[in-house]
């Protein structure tokens, strides 16, 4: 009998040791889980179709039986329920989703299950699939007739392109469809003295994607012959701020500058879009920086040295960031010595007119800002507006004038401020600007070293 027991107890004992080896053989989900620290992270979508998105992302669970992965989208501007599209096996890390409305809205949540008994945190990433524009798209004028379009294609499952052209104040055509390898454009036997302007879009199938604008507008520029003139106020009738005194002798050399202030219709070029306005820049769009960035894109558009080098600091360039290089034979803002000794109609500066071009204010400028260019009489030289319009930046951080005799000066080397000229004043009028301050009437002319 007690030897009956005693199998029975071992017999017992045998089988809890069984049923705890067998038990730990079992993979279970831990009592307690982290679902910060064990949802999907690093999630990565992007679009291989015209309706086809791809997700990746890292598995960080080790407890799981199986990934799932919520969707909703944009129906009517109204967001729909999250439902379930997909169940994956445990330790996935990509999915596919085929047959996604093009142009809507998409919004994703990915999170690790186990037995409707627990999950992970939800790891949300969105996506509106659509057919984008070509990248890095650019223009460059190869000689005096001839232009060059260049871009990059990220999206290798299109059909090609299609590009329009429109120049002048002619309409928009349809100029060429291009293999989807293509990456550039060469357009020649062009009048130049006419704007021209391309639109590129994306093809697949009856789509197209929104198209993206570059061009190429000349700006008319004026020949500057080099001398030397007294700046500053060199009237005895005209009252003057102290900071227009003492007038100095400056001798420069000679240099090119716009006919016109900078319009709208160049500025929205450099940004990617068209428009028609041929008014200076529109008032309050345009800061000293983004002036100096044009610059040098006009610089690279007609194959020159750009003039300017400046490092980042946050989104803007401070002053102290930019350099000016005088030997480069790109466009550049004028110093405020070239700015004066212009509208004063250079060698002609003994006219000793009070605005540039003439004693009356009326003949040839404004009084109100932002007019359409060159609608007054020009000045000596052929060059408009530079008696109100708009005021323009120079180059020169802003300071006090010294009586010394200056050969071709850039400015203060210190200071918090940028030199602008241009009010509807005598032509020795000075102002100042912060060169990060959107001002409300602030534009923007350009010059160019003589060869």
């Amino acid at each position: 009998m007690l030897k009956n027991l005693l199998t029975l107890l071992l017999v017992g004992i045998l089988l809890m040791l069984v049923s705890s080896c067998c038990e730990d053989d079992i993979t279970s989900p831990p009592l307690e889980i982290d679902p910060i620290a064990s949802m999907p992270t690093n999630i990565i979508i992007s679009n291989s179709g015209i309706d086809v998105l791809e997700l990746t992302w890292d598995e960080n669970c080790d407890w799981e039986n199986e990934i799932r992965i919520d969707r909703r989208m944009d129906d009517d501007d109204d967001l729909t329920e999250w439902i379930n599209i997909v169940r994956l096996p445990a330790n996935s890390i990509s999915f596919s989703d085929n047959n996604v409305p093009y142009r809507t809205y998409m919004e994703y949540r990915i999170y690790a299950y186990y037995d409707d008994a627990m999950h992970s945190d939800y790891a949300n990433i969105e996506y509106y699939i659509t057919l984008s524009n070509p990248d890095s798209l650019e223009i460059v004028k190869s000689d005096d007739s001839t232009l060059k379009l260049t871009w990059h294609n990220f999206q290798d499952w299109i059909d090609g392109y299609k590009l329009q052209r429109k120049i002048g104040g002619n309409d928009w055509v349809d100029y060429a469809v291009l293999d989807k390898n293509s990456e550039e454009f060469i357009d020649s036997g062009l009048n130049l003295d006419e704007y021209h302007l391309y639109k590129i879009f994306s093809i697949y199938g009856e789509e197209t994607s929104y198209g993206r604008t570059v061009g190429y507008n000349k700006i008319d520029m004026i020949y500057v012959e080099g001398g030397t003139f007294n700046m500053g106020n060199t009237w005895e009738n005209i009252s003057g701020d102290p900071d227009e005194y003492p007038v100095h002798e400056v001798t420069l050399s000679s240099y090119y500058i716009g006919k016109y202030e900078i319009t709208s219709l160049s500025l929205d070029l450099y940004r990617g879009y068209y428009n028609d306005n041929t008014s200076p820049v529109e008032p309050g769009a345009m800061e000293w920086t983004s002036a100096i960035i044009f610059c040098n894109y006009l610089s690279r558009i007609e194959n020159l040295e750009p003039c300017y080098t400046f490092t980042y600091e946050d989104y803007f360039y401070y002053l102290d960031d930019v350099e000016l290089n005088l030997s480069a034979n790109g466009y550049r803002l004028p110093t405020e010595a070239e700015w004066e000794y212009a509208a004063r109609g250079g060698i002609y500066f003994n006219d000793n007119f009070i605005y540039s071009g003439s004693n009356n204010f009326d003949e040839v400028g404004w009084y109100s800002y932002g007019n359409e260019i060159g609608q007054k009489e020009p000045n000596q030289l052929g060059i408009y507006d530079m008696s109100g319009n708009c005021i323009e930046y120079c180059w020169d951080i802003y300071g006090e004038y010294s009586s010394e005799s200056q050969t071709n000066p850039t400015g203060s080397e210190e200071g918090d401020n940028i030199v602008v000229r241009g009010n509807n004043y005598h032509v020795s009028d000075r102002e100042y600007n912060s060169g990060h301050s959107f001002g409300g009437v602030n534009s923007f002319r350009i010059v160019r070293k003589a060869e």
